[in-house]
Order: C-alpha cells, then structure tokens, then sequence
C-alpha cells in the first residue's frame, strides 16, 4: 500500500528537517491548526541542529523549496509500524508544489546525512 500523500500549509520550519504544518486530510478535517499546528520529522534524514556547521544553511533550503506561510505536499511515512517519532513528530517527505522533494534535495546538496538511528 502507497503511503498517504496530502496538501499542506506550512507554518514554520524548526530547523531543516523539522516543520510544522496544518495537513489537509481532506473531508473538511486538518491534523492541526495554525495555533496547534502539526509537527513532521523529514525522513530518512538528518540535518545539523542549531549551532552546528550548515544549520542556516539547511533551514534555509528548506524554507526556500516549502516556504513558511505557503502550501507543500506531506507524504506520510511509517516507520517499524509506526507513524510518529519519539517526540510526536509524523514520519514524513516534503514536496514543493511542482514536486519536488525537500528531503531528496537537502541530501544531494549535502546539507543532510541518512538518519542512523
């Protein structure tokens, strides 16, 4: 079975491979609400976190091809049986609008690493 593929409005990026999002599920009902809104973990990867060599770097291609305030395509993703991280963030792939996918281009710019964990 192909994971689910949804419209998006994106609120804010965290960091490069961290976004908040208000999923449109369809038949009127979002996972998430701009003042709640939901978070997704971009996998497999990994970016660096605040502080490290590339963290402007990678936060900024990802606002750049998923613009806060803007609309992206969500993939969701399971992962060992299961939808969310430790942290309650949705197992997910990124795509602009035209299809692009954020995750694949942060990887072949060198701003991410496969995650390993």
């Amino acid at each position: 079975m192909e994971p689910y593929l949804y419209f998006a409005d994106v609120i804010r990026w965290v960091d490069g491979d961290t976004v908040e999002l208000v999923i449109d599920v369809g038949f009127d009902f979002t996972l998430g609400k701009p003042d709640k809104p939901a978070v997704g973990r971009l996998v497999p990867i990994d970016t660096p976190e605040h502080g490290q060599v590339n963290f402007k770097e990678a936060t900024a291609y990802s606002k750049e091809h998923a613009p806060e305030g803007g609309k992206c395509l969500v993939r969701t993703i399971k992962i060992k049986g299961k939808l969310k991280d430790n942290f309650g963030r949705y197992f997910v792939i990124i795509y602009s609008l035209d299809g692009v996918s954020i995750n694949d281009g942060l990887l072949a710019s060198g701003l991410a690493t496969i995650f390993k964990k």
